[in-house]
Order: C-alpha cells, then structure tokens, then sequence
C-alpha cells in the first residue's frame, strides 16, 4: 500500500505535469494579480531609483513591494508621505539564511517597527534532515511567531531544489506545526523540479497555508503557469520594468 508521502508525491508530479502542458486550469486573474509583488536586494540603489520602482508598481497596479531591510525606513517614510498604497515587507536573511536565530528575532522586531507590513524568514533547507535540529526548527519558527501580533503574516522561505519529495512535505508539515502563515520557495523558474515542489507544498498543507515563489519570474505566462500548480503568492526579482505583463491587462 502507498504511503501518505508516496501519493502527495504522485499527486504533485501529476499536476506539474498538466500544467506544464497547459492543461490544468490557474486561480483567476484577479486573485493572482493581487497577491504579485516585486522584490529587489540591492543595498546599494539611492532613493531615486527606489522611487522609479515605486512609480511602476502604481502604474501597474502592483500592491507588494519587498526590500532590503536596511532601506525599510527611508522607504516607508516616503509611502507614508505621498500617501502611497503599496504593502511594503522585506525578505530578512536573504538570500543566504545564515544569520543565528536570536539576531532573526531581533530584525522581525525592527522590521515592524520601520513599516514593513509583511515578513518573510529565509531558513535552511538542511535543518529539516536531522531530527534533533528539526524539532528546533519547529520552535525557532514558533518563537519567531510570539514576536509578532497573532494576525501579522509571518512567511518563511527555502530552497526547495535542495530537498527531496520526502523532505519538503516534512519541511511543510513542521512549518504548519509552528504557525507559519505560508512558506515560499527560493527558486529560479526554470528549475525542471519547481512546479512539482510547489505543487507538493501545496498538496501537503491546508488552504489556509499560502504557498509562493521568490524568483526571476518574467511574464504572465509563467506567474499563470506557477498559479496552476498552487502558488498564491509570487514575488518576482525581475524589475518591474522588464516584466511581461498580460497583453489583455487594461492599464
């Protein structure tokens, strides 16, 4: 008989499968749309450059934008200025999760008070093979959790290309146990097991964990195509700018 892991696993390959073919039907556009953001990591941009990105978010009617959180102040000073309607969060640890847990707790604290409204955690993704250090997972995770207001989303994120099948349904499992509102997988799109990996996420949690992409995502097609498979939320690297956006898309 098959195990609860080997049919999570039949399930998501399967539906990778169909979608990369275009056969399986994506949320509308309406849900995908609202929940897109961009992201850009680059300590090293000025404010004017910052703005431009923020100008084409309006023009495009993207509402996430995520940013280094060295530049969370001056940011949100700026939207909270113009009165500018954009979800500003950060991506703490990234791309390298290597910064100790106690100092995480800290920058979640300061994040929120320099108005970061969404959070996103980097973890490593060899934490979930060792038993002892996966437990700890756990608890770091909901430690995490107590440092924000019960309602504030609080993601994590992981390379998913570095787990087996097994590992990220365990990986899912253990975020769900320590009150992750949703986990994102780091990943370029055209990684051949990023569809399956979302898709199995997605199989191994309930709706009212959200399941995302960070990535350099560069087109509706394939935001659509990540949508098929169970991402709800998609951040793209690709500058606004150079996204292709949806030919019917009435700016």
């Amino acid at each position: 008989m098959a195990t609860d892991i080997e049919l999570l696993s039949e399930r998501a390959r399967r539906k990778a499968a169909l979608a990369e073919a275009g056969l399986e039907k994506s949320a509308s556009f309406e849900s995908l749309f609202k929940s897109m953001g961009f992201t850009c990591f680059s300590e090293n941009l000025y404010l004017e450059q910052m703005r431009t990105w923020i100008h084409l978010c309006i023009q495009n009617h993207i509402t996430k934008l995520f940013v280094p959180m060295i530049l969370l102040p001056v940011i949100s000073k700026f939207l909270n200025s113009d009165h500018i309607n954009i979800n500003l969060g950060t991506i703490i640890d990234y791309p390298f999760p290597n910064l100790p847990s106690d100092l995480k707790i800290s920058a979640i604290k300061w994040a929120r008070t320099q108005g970061a409204k969404t959070i996103i955690v980097t973890m490593q993704s060899g934490v979930i093979r060792d038993p002892n250090i996966r437990n700890n997972f756990r608890e770091t995770l909901s430690t995490y959790k107590k440092n924000v207001p019960s309602r504030f989303p609080l993601y994590i994120a992981f390379n998913s290309s570095l787990l087996s099948e097994e590992e990220i349904i365990t990986l899912a499992r253990h975020a769900e146990m320590g009150g992750a509102s949703g986990i994102y997988s780091i990943a370029q799109r055209k990684n051949p097991t990023i569809l399956r990996n979302i898709a199995l996420l997605r199989s191994a949690t309930p709706d009212n964990i959200h399941i995302g992409i960070i990535g350099n995502i560069r087109s509706w097609q394939e935001t659509e195509t990540l949508g098929t498979v169970g991402a709800e939320r998609i951040i793209s690297s690709c500058p606004p700018h150079e996204f292709r956006y949806p030919s019917f898309f009435n700016y």
